[in-house]
């Protein structure tokens, strides 16, 4: 219960984006426009056939455009609310081991650990969410958009001033229409690709974590290391490291009760060991002293 009390800004935080994920989720919607007539009166009314292809082609860029500026902006707000988020928890984080320096009570040190893990969490929300890269993606594309309407707007009143007949204007508007589709499809497969990269670093991160649960350090450190003239560490019977120094760090060993042995050499040629046994837990560093003898 006591543990659910020092945490429980983090639930709240974990229940905040969530909440906002799920809003911002439920507001999505496809871009929408007026449906082209397949019936255009072309052998009776030419000039209004082409209005509507133009009203058409132009409807479905403005749009697009609108779409784009209408969804960049929540993601703007909260890959900002985000990265500045990990940004002051990290600087927090840092803060704690200053913190009886600083004229304040001692914080544990403990909470420097949790701090940096809720910035990772804000950081692997916003690359999951696609809310930073996606506001830069929908912005690009928004002016995409944008200019290759005004080159088409240009091109089409020129067609219109030098009385370009009404297949060439058509095959002008379905240029564009295409265009503007591609830049779409596009941006579609970059979010594509963004998404399942995203989801692939999670992954990883995922099996990091696990395989940091798995293992963990020793410090062993010899008393006498004057006496041999090397010592060699064992650990459940296998070496795993040597040097004339005090101390020997081991890094990826297996949690559980571990079997110690170090042993060496003296002047004489006469063989010095210790034994002794320690307890490893997953991603922690463990110290154990040992006297040749």
């Amino acid at each position: 219960m006591s543990t659910f009390l020092e945490y429980w800004w983090v639930l709240v935080l974990v229940l905040a984006v969530g909440l906002g994920l799920k809003r911002l989720l439920r507001r999505e919607t496809d871009i929408v426009w007026k449906p082209l007539d397949p019936n255009l009166p072309w052998d009776s009314a030419p000039d209004d056939a082409l209005r509507a292809v133009y009203d058409y082609v132009v409807g479905f860029s403005d749009s697009t455009i609108a779409w784009y500026q209408r969804r960049r902006r929540p993601k703007r707000n909260w890959g900002v609310v985000l990265r500045v988020g990990a940004l002051l928890v990290t600087a927090a984080a840092g803060l704690v081991p200053l913190s009886a320096s600083l004229g304040l009570a001692e914080i544990p040190a403990v909470w420097s650990t949790v701090l940096l893990g809720t910035a990772g969490i804000l950081i692997s929300v916003d690359a999951l969410g696609g809310f930073t890269s996606g506001w830069v993606r929908y912005m690009l594309t928004q002016q995409k958009v944008e200019r290759a309407r005004d080159v088409f707007l240009l091109e089409w009143n020129a067609l219109k001033m030098a009385k370009t007949g009404a297949r060439e204007m058509l095959e002008r508007a379905k240029t564009f229409l295409a265009a503007v589709g591609k830049i779409v499809d596009d941006e579609t497969q970059e979010w594509a690709t963004e998404f399942q990269n995203a989801l692939k670093e999670m992954e990883r991160a995922r099996k990091t974590a696990a395989e940091i649960e798995r293992t963990g350090a020793l410090e062993v450190s010899v008393k006498n290391p004057q006496a041999v003239t090397e010592w060699i560490l064992e650990i459940d019977g296998s070496q795993r490291g040597r040097t004339s120094g005090k101390n020997l760090a081991i890094t990826d060993v297996f949690v559980g009760t571990r079997k110690l042995k170090a042993y060496g050499r003296d002047a004489q040629g006469k063989t010095l060991s210790d034994e002794k046994t320690v307890k490893v837990e997953g991603g922690a560093t463990v110290s154990k002293e040992l006297e040749l003898a």
